[in-house]
C-alpha cells in the first residue's frame, strides 16, 4: 500500500501554496511496464506456487496429529494460514483487479465498496499478523534453545493450548490495535453525473477521508508510528533473537538428547524463516522511510511534487518480495523434515493400511484364542503336567507401524 499512500498524499492536498521545487523523481523508468510485468505476471506465477505449497503444508499439519503436539508447529500452522490469506489479497488486488481487470475492474461498485472497508484494512492487519507472529515464534524458539530449563518448567506448568494462546492472543490484539485507523482513512462517495456525461462513468468512487488528508495524522501515524511498530522495532527484535538462536544452535552439541535435537531442528526452521522474512521485507522498510521524506516534500510543494517512477517500480518489487516471503515457508519446512508432498500423498494409503492391519489383528486374535483352547484341551486329555512357557504373539496397530510384542505366560499346572 506504499504507492497508494504516496498517491493519496499527492492527489488530495489543498494546492494553495507554490514553490519552485522541480520534479523530485526521474522519468527514465517506465513504471507502467515495470508494474505490469512484476505485479501482473511474475506475482501471479509465484503466488500460485505459494498457494499450492501453503495448502499442502496446512493439510499435512492438520492430518498429521503428531505434528501439532508442540507450540512451534501450531504457530507455524497459524502463520501458514495468515500467509495464504496475504497471497490471496495481494494477488487479487494488485495483480488481477489492477492489472488484468478481472474479475472486476477498479471502477466496479463491488471493488469500490470493498476496498475502503475490507481489502485495504485487512491487508494491513494481515501484514501485521505475519510480522508479529514471526516475532512470537522467534521468542518461543529463543526460550526453548537458550533457556531450556525455564522452557521445560513452563511446559510442565501450562497446557499446550494455554501456551499457544499466550503467543497468539497478544499478536491478534496488537495487529488489530495498530491498524484501527486504517478503517477510517478511506470512504465511498456517490458521484453526481452532469447532464451530457457518458453513461459508462462510475457513479461511486472511493476517496480519502479528512483524517487521511491531515498532515499531522500522516506525520504521526503513517510516517512515525507505523514505521516503528511494523518496521524498525520488529526488524531489531528479530535480528537480535535470530542471532541468539543461531548461537544456541551452534553450541547445541552440549545437549545431545533426542528432545534437544528436535528443539534444534525447529530452531533451524525458524532461522531460515526469519532470514527470508528480513530479506523480503527490507525494501518495504526502506520505502516507508523514503515515504516520510516524500510526504514532507508533498506538503511543502503540493503543486510541483511528483511521485518518482522508480518509487512506483520499487513498490511493485516490494509487493513481489512479500509474496515470496509468504510462499517460502513450505519449502523451508520440507527441507528440514520428511517430504510434505510424499507424506500428504501417503495419507490415504496409510489409512487403508491401518484398516487392513486391524482386520489382520482380529484374525490373529481369534486364532490365538483358538490355539489356547486347543492347548488346554490337549493337556487335560494327555493327563500329564505341562511345565514351560506358552509363547503368544500379539499384533498391535500403532499409527502406520506394525509391532510384534512377544509375551510369556506360565501355563496352568494340570494334575492327573
Amino acid at each position: 500500500m506504499l504507492k497508494e499512500n504516496a498517491s493519496l498524499n499527492l492527489s488530495y492536498l489543498d494546492r494553495n501554496s507554490s514553490c519552485e521545487v522541480a520534479d523530485i523523481g526521474s522519468s527514465w523508468i517506465d513504471s507502467d511496464k515495470c508494474t505490469f510485468w512484476v505485479e501482473g505476471v511474475i506475482m501471479v506465477a509465484v503466488g500460485s506456487i505459494g498457494l499450492i505449497g501453503n495448502s499442502l503444508s496446512i493439510l499435512t499439519l492438520v492430518f498429521t496429529k503428531d505434528r501439532l503436539n508442540n507450540v512451534f508447529h501450531r504457530l507455524l500452522l497459524i502463520l501458514t494460514c495468515i500467509d495464504t490469506v496475504q497471497i490471496i489479497l495481494v494477488v487479487l488486488d494488485y495483480s488481477l483487479v489492477q492489472q488484468h481487470k478481472w474479475p472486476v475492474t477498479e471502477d466496479s461498485p463491488v471493488y469500490v465498496y470493498l476496498l475502503p472497508y475490507l481489502l485495504f484494512p485487512l491487508y494491513n492487519i494481515d501484514l501485521s499478523l505475519s510480522t508479529y507472529l514471526t516475532m512470537a515464534m522467534a521468542c518461543e524458539r529463543y526460550l526453548a534453545v537458550c533457556h531450556p530449563f525455564y522452557y521445560r518448567q513452563v511446559c510442565a506448568d501450562h497446557s499446550l493450548r494455554h501456551r499457544t494462546l499466550i503467543y497468539v492472543v497478544p499478536v491478534v490484539i496488537l495487529s488489530f490495535g495498530v491498524n484501527i485507523p486504517r478503517f477510517l482513512e478511506l470512504e465511498t462517495i456517490e458521484q453526481e453525473l452532469e447532464i451530457g456525461t457518458l453513461n459508462d462513468l462510475p457513479t461511486v468512487t472511493w476517496m480519502p477521508t479528512e483524517l487521511r488528508k491531515n498532515p499531522l495524522y500522516v506525520r504521526i501515524y503513517i510516517n512515525c508510528c507505523r514505521f516503528l511498530l511494523t518496521g524498525l522495532i520488529p526488524f531489531a527484535v528479530l535480528s537480535y533473537l535470530n542471532r541468539k538462536i543461531f548461537l544456541g544452535v551452534k553450541y547445541s552439541h552440549v545437549r545431545p538428547s533426542n528432545k534437544a535435537r528436535n528443539e534444534v531442528k525447529m530452531a533451524s526452521i525458524l532461522l531460515n524463516i526469519v532470514f527470508f522474512f528480513l530479506i523480503c521485507n527490507s525494501p518495504r522498510i526502506i520505502l516507508n522511510g523514503y515515504e516520510s521524506y516524500l510526504s514532507e516534500e508533498i506538503f511543502r510543494c503540493p503543486e510541483t511534487a511528483q511521485i518518482p517512477e522508480w518509487f512506483a517500480c520499487l513498490t511493485s518489487f516490494s509487493h513481489f518480495l512479500i509474496i515470496c516471503s509468504s510462499s517460502v515457508n513450505f519449502y523451508i519446512y520440507s527441507s528440514f523434515t520428511e517430504s510434505l508432498i510424499s507424506k500428504f500423498l501417503l495419507l490415504p494409503l496409510k489409512s487403508k493400511l491401518s484398516r487392513r492391519l486391524m482386520t489382520i489383528d482380529e484374525n490373529v486374535a481369534n486364532k490365538k484364542e483358538a490355539d489356547m483352547t486347543m492347548t488346554t484341551t490337549q493337556g487335560q486329555d494327555a493327563g500329564r503336567d505341562v511345565y514351560g512357557l506358552n509363547r503368544m504373539t500379539d499384533v498391535v496397530v500403532c499409527g502406520h507401524e506394525l509391532q510384534e510384542i512377544v509375551e510369556a505366560e506360565p501355563s496352568s499346572v494340570v494334575q492327573e
